[in-house]
């Protein structure tokens, strides 16, 4: 028996509609972006291939506690494209910076916000940054953003920012946290807390900033729960590891108190010349020449009076609210607002100080 059908040979442009969406979502049809903070779409013909190992976001599949939270749409970075309708957000793959994205609602006190790292590129150093700012992404756009997040400390709102993370692997999940102290933890798979990055202003409303730089190439946003507003605050908590070459700074708060080891703290005074008895003089004969008495040594420099920055002026400020000293007058009011080279905490002031 013979059967008749009817075959339709899809054109040019069909085909490639449906490739996209077999990409973007497996055989699932996604539904379209809602009218709050739409993600920018993908022109016809932009660059960037969707990450083939990313399985399809349903609400579902939200961990437990979680909470769905898309990327903000309008406010990102140039490069940056979104999928799973803000879920996503992929740097293009000929780019290494320009790839901003915020939180679309304010991070509250006690409530982590989770990423996934699913995109990782070796064609590039340089890694995910995270940050906070008191600007709400409502009045920014793709125009007004800088590719390079530190440029956005210039800017007159509230911003904080650091790329000193302790990163997973491809997979892996890192998270944010504010407690109520205004310590801002990152906060590993298990719920631990790997150091704190940053003290906060949590006097201002806040919303959570990344920038999907370098390396890191595309993040997945797992959503945010709300933990105890106290969370952390009385842990004992490591410091991030951050490679930087030796210095003295870390020297700049101990105690001064003399031990062993640091004695002679002043240059000794030289000894009396040994007096020659009468049967040395008289034995050795008349000679004018007299022993030099021994030369005073040389203090040690003091490191901890060197700027840490310009290597030349003495340290003569100190910043607040942190406390940290290793910075002169001049390099020290160039860092107002911005962060200290020691800890990473925002630069409130710059406090001159005088030595007697």
């Amino acid at each position: 028996m013979i059967l008749d059908y009817d075959i339709a040979i899809p054109n040019e442009r069909q085909l490639r509609t449906a490739s996209v969406a077999l990409t973007e979502g497996g055989l699932e049809v996604l539904s379209p972006t809602g009218p709050s903070n739409p993600p920018r779409p993908v022109a016809e013909g932009a660059e960037g291939h969707p990450i083939a190992s990313i399985p399809p976001v349903v609400p579902s599949s939200l961990p437990s506690g979680y909470e769905r939270s898309p990327f903000h749409g309008r406010a990102h970075g140039h490069n940056i494209i979104f999928r799973e309708n803000g879920i996503i957000a992929e740097r293009r793959q000929d780019s290494f910076s320009g790839g901003l994205v915020f939180t679309s609602s304010p991070i509250l006190i006690g409530e982590q916000f989770s990423i996934n790292i699913v995109g990782l590129s070796n064609r590039y150093i340089g890694n995910l940054g995270v940050g906070l700012t008191a600007c709400n992404p409502d009045d920014l756009s793709e125009e007004v953003l800088p590719s390079e997040s530190e440029q956005l400390v210039d800017r007159p709102e509230y911003w904080v920012i650091t790329k000193e993370l302790n990163l997973p692997e491809e997979g892996g999940e890192i998270g944010f946290v504010i407690n109520a102290a205004g310590e801002f933890h990152q906060v590993a798979e298990n719920g631990s807390t790997k150091g704190i990055l940053m003290h906060v202003d949590i006097s201002v409303q806040l919303w959570l900033l990344l920038d999907v730089y370098g390396a890191t190439r595309a993040i997945r946003s797992k959503g945010k729960k709300r933990l105890p507003a106290n969370v952390f605050q009385n842990a004992t908590v490591p410091r991030p590891t951050i490679q930087t070459a030796p210095s003295a700074c870390a020297q700049v708060h101990q105690p001064l108190v003399a031990t062993p080891q640091d004695e002679p703290t002043n240059p000794p005074i030289p000894k009396a010349p040994p007096v020659k008895t009468v049967a040395e003089v008289s034995t050795r004969g008349s000679s004018k020449t007299r022993p030099k008495p021994p030369r005073p040594s040389q203090p040690p420099r003091k490191r901890d009076d060197e700027c840490k920055i310009c290597m030349e002026r003495s340290v003569n400020t100190v910043f607040y609210k942190c406390g940290h000293q290793c910075a002169c007058e001049d390099c020290g009011f160039k860092l107002k607002n911005k962060q200290c080279p020691l800890c990473r905490a925002v630069i409130h002031d710059v406090i001159k100080v005088y030595r007697s």
